[in-house]
């Protein structure tokens, strides 16, 4: 059974009240998922580890492919995050077949929102995490090609992250095209996301304030209402 007891002080008892109710019997995802969230979120490698494998154990009793596709790709998060790379990618392949096979009904509510689309989206980041950017930029072009154009809010998000990877690769060129393209589908999105990714976004572009791209760039962001 996982207990998570590495973690200390008044988040511990958050932690520890979401796996309790897990330990106590009541083995609902609804419980463990923001249970893994919160140890993923909070750095607790070790827990997010041992609680990510007993998840996946679980999900595979799951009908649904989105469940072990969905605990595979937290697998992934969890191991990168302990820095195994290894373990992290062969967690991320061995979520490509289920989602491939997952179907498009709702399902579940709690897993119905992981669909190709968002699978690409985690997968990138966790590829940036462990440091494979190819990758990492190809799985951005998948979900761009996934999320249509009555997803904006979601699309818009994804082209913001390829801008990162496109700048982490030294292609400048690629990362003010991609981030001209992220403002132009934010135009009238109202949402925290949105304005963390136009954020960090204004970030790295006063480390390219001699492109006039960027100077470009961050006046429209500075705008932004």
């Amino acid at each position: 059974m996982v207990r998570v007891s590495c973690v200390s002080g008044q988040r511990s008892r958050v932690v520890s009240g979401s796996v309790y109710r897990w330990e106590c019997g009541t083995r609902v995802p609804d419980y463990w998922k923001p249970s893994l969230d919160q140890v993923l979120n909070l750095g607790h490698r070790d827990a997010a580890v041992r609680l990510s494998e007993e998840c996946l154990h679980y999900a595979r009793s799951i009908q649904d492919p989105r469940a072990v596709a969905y605990y595979q790709a937290t697998l992934a998060s969890a191991a990168a995050l302990d820095g195994d790379r290894r373990a992290a990618t062969a967690a991320l392949a061995a979520s490509e077949t289920p989602i491939e096979n997952a179907p498009r009904t709702p399902g579940k509510p709690w897993i119905a929102h992981f669909l190709p689309g968002r699978s690409a989206h985690e997968a990138d980041m966790i590829l940036v995490q462990v440091g494979d950017l190819d990758a990492a930029q190809d799985q951005l072009h998948h979900a761009l090609d996934v999320h249509g154009l009555d997803r904006r809010r979601t699309r818009a998000i994804v082209l913001a992250d390829l801008g990162q990877v496109h700048l982490r690769r030294d292609d400048t060129d690629a990362a003010l095209a991609t981030w001209t393209d992220f403002l132009d589908t934010a135009e009238g999105i109202r949402s925290v996301k949105v304005t963390n990714a136009v954020d960090e976004m204004q970030a790295r572009l006063h480390r390219l304030c001699g492109a006039p791209t960027a100077s470009e760039l961050d006046q429209r962001s500075a705008t932004r209402t």
